[in-house]
């Protein structure tokens, strides 16, 4: 496994269709038709802060500086496991200034979503899903090739990084999924529930109260053997 991050000082400024978007509130999806990231078209919208040379993307940072990524696909073209990974982007939240980087490796992977103010990171499971207000992310992991880091995950946007307020991650198999966010307090949520003696889908909340984020379960529906 190759991960190759660097900073340096990039001169230069954004373009005005960049400084554009940066006001913007709504989260930018860059995902190609097949669902790879990166298409052409965002790649052109962010003419100016991200830039892609082959395997090297690079995210320009509002300090002047530039976090660079650079993968080897050609190890994972040829089989090679052990160096094979290629990043792409994924996402950009314009409320939290950060941009979503898709790490795949020959097996499994994550997101890094990193701050385009400092150029923090921290590692994410599987694309978040942000609380109304941009307050909150929240992601799951239902993954059964790869090894869990949580069932469900929710971190606080206030700080920079984000904080994890949340981390559920139970001792027997159950597979979670994001319903609905119910404003930045309340989020839907609902599970596939494997126990010894049956199965069932499992319907809750994680609700944020004075004490924190609690799991308040709601509706069981017992599935057949």
């Amino acid at each position: 496994m190759i991960i190759c991050l660097l900073c340096f000082r990039a001169g230069g400024s954004t373009n005005a269709a960049t400084e554009a978007l940066q006001q913007s509130h709504d989260e930018v999806v860059c995902d190609d038709a097949e669902g790879h990231g990166e298409s052409s078209a965002c790649l052109e919208r962010f003419k100016g802060l991200v830039e892609r040379a082959e395997d090297t993307l690079r995210l320009r940072l509002s300090n002047g500086q530039t976090k660079v990524y650079s993968g080897n696909s050609h190890a994972c073209d040829e089989g090679q496991a052990e160096k094979c990974v290629v990043y792409r982007l994924a996402r950009f939240y314009p409320s939290l200034q950060s941009f979503l980087v898709s790490v795949s490796f020959y097996e499994c992977g994550h997101y890094e979503l990193v701050s385009r103010r400092t150029g923090s990171v921290i590692e994410i499971s599987t694309i978040p899903r942000t609380s109304p207000g941009g307050k909150y992310l929240a992601s799951t992991d239902d993954s059964d090739a790869c090894d869990r880091k949580y069932d469900v995950a929710i971190w606080s946007t206030a700080t920079d990084p984000p904080s994890l307020e949340m981390k559920y991650q139970p001792a027997r198999y159950e597979n979670w999924q994001i319903t609905r966010w119910n404003g930045d307090d309340h989020l839907g949520l609902k599970a596939s529930i494997n126990a010894e003696t049956n199965q069932y889908d499992q319907e809750a909340e994680a609700v944020r109260t004075a004490d924190g984020w609690k799991l308040v379960l709601g509706k069981r529906i017992d599935k057949a053997r």
